[in-house]
Formats: C-alpha cells, structure tokens, sequence
C-alpha cells in the first residue's frame, strides 16, 4: 500500500486558506499544536457559543440581481465587545427563486 504524504510547503497554504475562509464567515480559527490543546480549544469555542447572537435586517436594496450586497456590523459604546459577522452577501437572482 502506497502511503501519499502530504508535502510541508501545503501547510503554511492551507492555513492561510483557512484563515481566509474563518474570516469571510465572520468567524474565528481555532487552533491546536498539539492533541494536548485540544482541552483549551474545546473550553474557547464552547464560550464562543455561550455569547452567540442572531440580528437580521431588510436590504434597502430590494433588487433580486445575484450581486454581493455588502454588510457592515458596528457595535455603538461597546469598546469592551468584537462583533465577528459575514461580511455581506450575494442577492438572491430573480432566476433562483
């Protein structure tokens, strides 16, 4: 059986696509070195979802054109809190309906 070794340089690139992804979903990479941290990753992702919030709104542009619809989310007199959202979203097309 041939074992398929993956090569060090795809590392360094899978976590910066990685990371990209994380970031255009409006979330966060967790990371562990070593299965020994796996303990405090689990503890930060589960208070990450003890603080987890829905908001919606309606687009003021209503047009179903399938085009990126930029969102911006700023929390007003909150310096102590970081709000990780998406950064927008395409429109549904009028042909995807």
């Amino acid at each position: 059986m041939k074992r398929h070794r993956t090569p060090r340089s795809a590392y360094p690139i899978a976590r910066e696509q990685l990371a990209q992804l994380a970031e255009a979903c409006g979330t966060t990479v967790y990371r562990a070195n070593k299965l020994k941290d796996l303990d405090a990753v689990y503890e930060q992702v589960i208070r990450d979802l003890g603080t987890v919030y829905s908001i919606g709104y309606r687009p003021s542009k209503t047009t179903r054109d399938g085009k990126w619809r930029s969102v911006t989310v700023q929390l007003l007199d909150r310096k102590d809190v970081n709000a990780r959202t998406k950064r927008g979203y395409y429109a549904k097309s009028e042909s995807n309906q």
